[in-house]
């Protein structure tokens, strides 16, 4: 359908109600003639007027100079040649460069009712193509001029509610991520299980297991997709306390035969030494007993008995360690967690059965805080895809 050529309308309009009269869009215009057209480069930060161009921000930069104005009547919308952004604009603007249609409907048509139904157009892409020849294919309904206005402004409302409902959520993330934190602070620090430090051995990593570090590619070895029997860990596998498995990388089994002694064993624990998440830790699955192990990362292994493997996981992703992680890697040359700080970092170990304790409850909370995060992330979706549909109920007449 995404041709240059005939199109389907059907594909790209929404269903209109059959009792509204249609008119071709060409029909729909006025025709604005010449104007001003700002590049990129020419705009500032700062300015007194808006520039209104075919990207996704609604204001590209600013201007001072108002012979650069958009001349013609307001309000507007702006049809992004390349890009099919829409834009409703009522306010004295510039337009900006290359793909910059300024769309001015015609006295028998809402410029909001016009605008909301372009959003609701569903226009294929044709990459860096132009897009409004498929424009100029297309329909436009044409209901009374008192229902357009009671639908743009019912419109108006919904999406306002919408737009309500994202701003009062949008810290709910945030909000997750720093209770998480919360529960591992008061967990390592004895306050979930009222221990209160009682009985708690103050040590070093290094006294407890030993850190060893992973081992990049051989000079001219590759990874390849396919499962050779052979994964691969790379720093960015290790996420959410585990190995994710989506895209993991393999060896082939001639390039694992170089490095084989650099695998990692099921319950080792995990650190990252370089890199953007410097100093996430988690523990090894059994999926990936004997998987080989990047260079920017280390494990933790042959634990003493006297600590899990879960703690102490939990105990490095604690703001307590993280804090500690992050003043090493400020004194250090090139920004590198060193094994040997590694080895030189505090950790709080209390008697085995707190621990188990302690990794018991964190699992339930953490449980709990991912269930809420999927309800975020669902609710979320629902408000990406709700304007899509209160569009379409409005053009099939069924909004008022």
């Amino acid at each position: 359908m995404a041709s240059r050529g005939e199109i389907n309308k059907k594909e790209i309009q929404p269903i209109l109600y059959d009792k509204w009269d249609v008119i071709p869009f060409i029909s729909s215009v006025n025709n604005v003639g010449t104007f001003a057209k700002v590049k990129t480069s020419e705009c500032f930060e700062e300015g007194i007027y808006p520039v209104v161009d075919q990207s996704e921000r609604q204001i590209s930069g600013y201007i001072n100079d108002e012979e650069l104005l958009y001349k013609g009547e307001l309000p507007i919308v702006i049809f992004g040649d390349h890009t099919r952004n829409i834009k409703y604009v009522d306010y004295p603007f510039a337009a900006g460069a290359d793909g910059t249609k300024i769309l001015h409907p015609k006295s028998h048509l809402n410029s909001k009712f016009f605008y909301y139904y372009l959003k609701a157009l569903q226009i294929p892409n044709l990459g860096y193509s132009r897009h409004y020849s498929i424009l100029k294919q297309l329909d436009v309904p044409l209901p009374a001029l008192d229902e357009q206005k009671q639908i743009a402004e019912k419109l108006d409302k919904l999406f306002a509610q919408i737009e309500s409902i994202k701003k009062s959520t949008e810290r709910i993330p945030e909000l997750l991520k720093n209770f998480r934190q919360q529960i591992l602070t008061y967990a390592v620090t004895g306050k979930l299980t009222d221990s209160n430090l009682n009985g708690w051995e103050k040590t070093f990593i290094g006294n407890i297991g030993k850190v060893k570090g992973g081992k990049r590619l051989p000079k001219g070895e590759e990874l390849v997709e396919h499962n050779t029997g052979f994964p691969y860990i790379r720093a960015r596998d290790l996420k959410e306390g585990t190995v994710l498995t989506k895209n993991l990388m393999y060896l082939l089994p001639e390039t694992q035969e170089k490095i084989k002694n650099y695998i990692v064993n099921t319950d080792d624990v995990y650190i990252t030494i370089v890199g953007a998440k410097i100093g996430d830790a988690g523990i090894i699955p059994s999926t990936m007993n004997n998987a080989n192990l990047t260079e920017n990362a280390a494990k933790i292994t042959d634990l003493s008995e006297k600590v899990i493997p879960q703690y102490l996981a939990l105990w490095l992703q604690a703001s307590i360690c993280q804090m500690e992680i992050q003043q090493s890697i400020k004194s250090a040359a090139q920004g590198k967690l060193a094994l040997s700080r590694i080895n030189k970092l505090s950790v709080y170990i209390p008697p085995l059965e707190q621990q188990q304790e302690i990794v018991s409850k964190i699992n339930f909370l953490f449980n709990e805080l991912k269930t809420l995060e999927m309800r975020y992330n669902y609710l979320c979706e629902i408000l990406d895809k709700l304007p899509q549909a209160i569009l379409n109920k409005a053009f099939k007449g069924k909004l008022l």
